[in-house]
């Protein structure tokens, strides 16, 4: 196993004074890390918040496994409109067998939302970071779960009462480790995930909070392009408009593709009301 990641400076400095085994443990949870997207975040550590404890093949990813869930629908969709029923059943019973994980092993009824696992050995032994942490990835199942209405309804007033929920937006984390997937950067993909999975919930409440993700995202990308004639690749969710920042680079701001699509989007009426989802 070897790391290969933007932040293999720090990476390397993380491994110094580890042992051999230890040494190969950190590296394949840097790769998993990086391949998540998410690179580097405190939703991979523990509760130091220090890149040498990084776990992250030891974590279950909601996000994820939504993402997985509704891939699979819509695999079995297409495999039943070109006559494949066996194909077709395969996934719909994968579907079936993930959401009811997501509704269940994964819902925290407490805080009204979806969480990461935490694995011992092959057993999840409860949710991977504190309770009162919150994560764009929590919600992430909002768009991607079909059905209980209710438990989507709880969803999204918790996280209009979450602390990622800000003026600039809502950030990937609400834990500061200076890290790029943390606060306070706001990501256009979450922006889009959760506008649409809060329009899906079907009641005004829910269709208000996507609204106003979709508006607050769109006064940001105005702002920033009265000031660089161009979008960058994240928002400080604390200031409209705001560069986001942090990680183990400088922030991309001469025009970034998901930044620039998002805005073209929901630019079009069509694509910016309540139904879009």
């Amino acid at each position: 196993d070897s790391a290969d990641s933007a932040d293999s400076a720090d990476s390397a400095d993380s491994a110094d004074s580890m042992g051999d085994g230890e040494r190969e443990r950190l590296f394949r949870d840097i790769c998993a890390a990086a391949e998540s997207g998410w690179d580097f975040s405190s939703r991979w550590m523990d509760e130091s918040n220090q890149l040498q404890s990084l776990r992250t093949t030891r974590i279950l990813p909601v996000d994820l496994n939504a993402l997985l869930a509704k891939s699979e629908r819509i695999v079995s969709g297409m495999a039943r409109e070109v006559g494949d029923a066996d194909t077709s059943d395969t996934f719909a019973r994968m579907a079936d067998e993930r959401e009811a994980a997501l509704r269940t092993l994964f819902w925290d009824d407490r805080r009204g939302k979806w969480r990461d696992l935490l694995l011992e050995g092959n057993r999840a032994v409860g949710f991977a970071r504190k309770d009162d942490e919150d994560y764009a990835s929590d919600w992430v199942p909002l768009w991607c779960l079909g059905g209980d209405l209710e438990m989507r309804q709880r969803a999204t007033r918790s996280l209009e009462a979450s602390k990622i929920n800000q003026e600039g937006g809502i950030a990937a984390s609400s834990v500061h480790t200076g890290e790029q997937w943390d606060w306070p950067n706001a990501w256009p993909p979450l922006q889009y995930f959760l506008a649409s999975g809060c329009w899906s919930a079907k009641d005004e409440a829910s269709s208000r909070l996507g609204d106003s993700i979709r508006d607050r995202y769109m006064a940001s990308a105005r702002k920033a392009w009265g000031v660089w004639n161009s979008l960058p690749e994240k928002f400080d969710c604390t200031v409209p408009g705001g560069v986001g920042g942090g990680g183990e680079y400088a922030v991309v701001v001469e025009g970034f593709g998901w930044t620039l699509g998002l805005a073209l989007l929901w630019l079009e009426p069509k694509n910016s009301n309540r139904v879009r989802n």
